[in-house]
């Protein structure tokens, strides 16, 4: 599943994290060899026992499918699951303490409480799961006294706008790297508020729909176009353009409840 915008795929603008990853120090010391967790033994690499509780539940659903009362009605479903996956996370990162000599200053924090996520007081750290759960709301009213509103045509990310180039030509890279290991490959455009979609990144939008649903025909994979999804649901999005922890569960739910996507390759 990748979940992204048109602005990663815009050639035309500079691209700021993969040259802050080429100049890191951790990609210099593995363009040099250097492999951390090479090694590990890989029985202390594994998990060391299964977690006794499922580890799927089921989302119930609700009258107005609100994702806040879904993770209210769910908590204590999960609450045994996501112990036991911490258990498993806590005892494997001791394990990597115990076995890795960390760079200095790269060091993991640790591991947050789930009622310290609910409660808020760990909304931009990195969870075990790869994601950060941001739970600021886009206010229109408030957001606009702090940060300027800044229209299409002076917006940077879509300064120089093209669609072919070295971002095109990654995405097919990675299709084609999937399709050869048969794994399938859903990318979804993600939401974007009224407020952010001006006529003239409306018109980009349509240009780059067009052309993921064609490189999607030739080169196997699924796009789901969930831009204008919301556009006015405020409370799904940490500002105009980026969703938060709330806009991201409707989007899980929204393409979970997509019966015409194929999530697992077809057998041999």
């Amino acid at each position: 599943m990748w979940a992204d915008g048109l602005r990663a795929f815009n050639s035309g603008r500079e691209d700021r994290t993969y040259q802050a990853i080429v100049a890191s120090r951790g990609y210099q010391l593995l363009s040099q060899g250097v492999r951390p967790f090479q090694n590990i033994p890989i029985a202390a690499a594994q998990p060391t026992a299964t977690p006794t509780t499922a580890a799927y539940f089921r989302i119930p659903t609700t009258a107005n499918n609100d994702p806040r009362t879904a993770i209210s009605s769910t908590y204590k479903a999960g609450r045994q699951w996501w112990d036991a996956i911490q258990d498993e996370l806590a005892a494997s990162y001791q394990r990597q303490k115990e076995t890795v000599t960390w760079l200095p200053g790269y060091e993991p924090p640790p591991l947050p409480t789930l009622e310290q996520v609910i409660a808020g007081e760990a909304p931009n750290q990195l969870q075990p799961t790869g994601f950060i759960p941001i739970t600021t709301r886009y206010n229109p009213a408030t957001y606009y006294q702090q940060y300027p509103r800044v229209p299409g045509n002076y917006d940077g990310d879509y300064i120089n706008f093209n669609l072919e180039g070295p971002q095109k030509a990654a995405l097919k890279s990675v299709a084609a790297f999937a399709r050869t290991r048969r794994i399938p490959l859903i990318l979804v455009n993600l939401p974007l508020t009224d407020d952010y979609l001006d006529p003239v990144r409306t018109k980009y939008e349509a240009q780059f729909s067009v052309q993921m649903e064609r490189l999607a025909k030739e080169k196997g994979f699924i796009f789901r176009d969930l831009v204008r999804e919301w556009p006015d649901q405020d409370e799904y999005f940490q500002d105009p353009s980026h969703i938060n922890r709330y806009g991201a569960f409707a989007v899980a739910l929204r393409l979970a409840q997509d019966d015409t996507i194929t999530w697992f390759p077809p057998q041999r």
